[in-house]
């Protein structure tokens, strides 16, 4: 072959290369373990966070987090926790944040594909959310805007695990059949201190003696529940979509999290 018609091959295939997903070794990759009050660490589309706002409540309490491997945009990180349970108020938030395709209007996104699959071990009792002094949510948090990269009006969380926490407003819809595998939802909705609105959904498959909903894998579209929202319960689909973030809000207890695939898309 011609030094020229090499070149033409190179030329050719030079698109794929670029478009070929990315795993990051864990060479390149932070994998160390992050315990501080306010730690961030970048992973591709993601910024994992921890935010201990609630530390005044257990001064010896900690949260840490670790990133075992990226894939394109599909994480797995761990999050463990110990804190007491005190006035009963979240003590730290431990999420990866989206850093793309947010700031457009509810009406012009397409689809949110996301997956999440993880383990929930209570370290206290060894059992899955059994513990009745074990109090965890494991939400998404998507937030919207009356304007792009403007201040919060409205608050969406998609409980896929809660143990012992009470959630924000009352209840405006039971066993409502959201997405592809027509799963049953109760909906509710209310109003935080700053007077953002807070829509709520949790999974409803049932609960223990305990009170306690754990659904620890997900693959689907949360566009669904914002489709839902804005047809039944009153968001403005004008809305913007400002942040995306999943992880676990820690109450009380000693918690151990680890998702083995996380991934969020937005269309």
């Amino acid at each position: 072959m011609s030094p020229f018609s090499r070149f033409i091959v190179a030329a050719l295939l030079l698109p794929f290369t670029l478009a070929a997903p990315k795993s990051l070794s864990k060479r390149d990759l932070d994998t160390s373990k992050h315990c501080g009050d306010q730690d961030r660490t970048d992973v591709g589309q993601y910024t994992l966070s921890t935010d201990t706002h609630g530390k005044s409540q257990d001064g010896e309490g900690r949260s840490c987090y670790q990133v075992h491997s990226l894939d394109g945009t599909k994480v797995a990180w761990e999050n463990d926790w110990q804190w007491a349970r005190a006035d009963g108020s979240v003590k730290a938030f431990t999420y990866l944040n989206l850093n793309q395709g947010l700031n457009k209007q509810l009406s012009a996104i397409q689809s949110i594909q996301a997956t999440w699959h993880y383990t929930y071990q209570d370290g206290d009792s060894g059992q899955r959310g059994f513990k009745k002094d074990t109090f965890v949510t494991i939400p998404w948090r998507l937030t919207t805007s009356s304007s792009s990269g403007g201040a919060v009006a409205n608050e969406i969380r998609i409980f896929l695990g809660n143990v012992h926490v009470p959630l924000v407003g009352t209840s405006v819809a039971s066993t409502v059949k959201i997405g592809s595998d027509n799963s049953n939802w109760d909906v509710y909705k209310g109003n935080k201190d700053d007077g953002t609105v807070v829509y709520s959904f949790q999974i409803n498959i049932g609960r223990s003696d305990y009170d306690y909903t754990l659904r620890t894998e997900f693959d689907g579209d949360l566009n669904w529940f914002i489709k839902y929202l804005t047809s039944n319960q009153g968001l403005s689909a004008d809305q913007y979509l400002t942040a995306i973030q999943g992880g676990s809000e820690a109450v009380g207890g000693t918690v151990t999290v680890n998702t083995s695939s996380y991934s969020v898309v937005v269309n």
